[in-house]
């Protein structure tokens, strides 16, 4: 019998599977953690713990470098959740594209009665009409398994697509739409997109990758995004 631990939840169609390959639950003395996003420390590593798995991409809530002096194995499941990130990360864009100010207006007339609120919406609705996501450009900024169904997706709905990602492997770029251009830098995919997209974990070398240097390489559509989610004109 393997014994184990859970952070977190974790799906039931997961822990079947555990539970017919002869592994129980132990939380005092576990050979194996499985979590999402609780954060470790090496003070949860127990004399017989063997491996850590997270649910997930990335590994940045793990002291990966303490659990491998330990002989502590890590690993994660990349790509396992990634059409779930997929549909959001699309969901947001078109909320950008045609909700958000339309969304903040329908705010302030909380009050009025149904004729006074059809006048209103009436009139102020052609300041709200958004904008079609055809024909914009979507720069993302990581192409592995989320970023390549992300560019994947855009893709059929008519977006130009701009990529950044210097160290992609292989089987990634395999997975990439032909009409995914390449940009040599951060900088240059900034300043050719309507729309961004950021698909990197966070490590030490990602840390404060997007500032307000790098937004002034933005299109001014991009800026006033920015200000509009900070709430300002």
């Amino acid at each position: 019998m393997y014994k184990y631990k859970i952070f977190n939840n974790i799906a039931d169609d997961g822990i079947d599977v555990l539970k017919g390959h002869n592994f129980i639950i132990d939380e005092i003395n576990p050979e194996t953690i499985i979590l999402r996003s609780q954060v470790l420390s090496s003070d949860d590593f127990n004399k017989s713990l063997r491996c850590i798995g997270r649910a997930g991409a990335g590994t940045n809530n793990i002291p990966s470098e303490e659990a491998t002096k330990k002989g502590i194995v890590v690993f994660n499941t990349p790509g396992a959740n990634a059409n779930a990130v997929k549909e959001l990360v699309v969901c947001g864009v078109e909320f950008l594209a045609e909700a958000i100010q339309g969304n903040t207006f329908s705010k302030t007339l909380d009050g009025l009665d149904t004729s006074d609120l059809n006048s209103a919406m009436e009139e102020q609705k052609k300041l709200f009409k958004g904008t079609e996501l055809k024909g914009k450009t979507l720069g993302i900024v990581g192409l592995g398994a989320i970023g390549s169904l992300v560019a994947q997706t855009a893709q059929s709905m008519g977006m130009n697509l701009i990529g950044f990602d210097p160290h992609i492997s292989v089987d990634s770029a395999w997975r990439l739409p032909k009409e995914v251009e390449k940009a040599e830098s951060l900088e240059a995919l900034l300043s050719m997109s309507d729309y961004i997209s950021l698909h990197v974990p966070l490590v030490e070398a990602t840390k404060d990758l997007i500032s307000i240097e790098k937004l002034k390489n933005c299109y001014t559509k991009v800026l006033k995004l920015v200000c509009l989610l900070n709430g300002k004109d």
